[in-house]
């Protein structure tokens, strides 16, 4: 079973039986984004996205 964590600006998080790629097929696109087979983001909070000398290739 996959699971996937809500978390909100509040700190309030959500714990729900439901794959990160099934949640994302039911949000908008133009403002959600997968960084990582296990991280997505609302755009509005991801300041920029830059390539990161240690330890591994990106740094948001």
């Amino acid at each position: 079973m996959n699971y996937t964590w809500l978390v909100w600006d509040t700190g309030e998080r959500l714990l729900l039986a439901r794959s990160l790629g099934y949640m994302l097929a039911r949000l908008p696109d133009s403002d959600f984004v997968r960084l990582h087979r296990q991280y997505a983001f609302h755009r509005h909070w991801v300041g920029g996205v830059e390539r990161d000398p240690m330890p591994g290739p990106w740094r948001v």
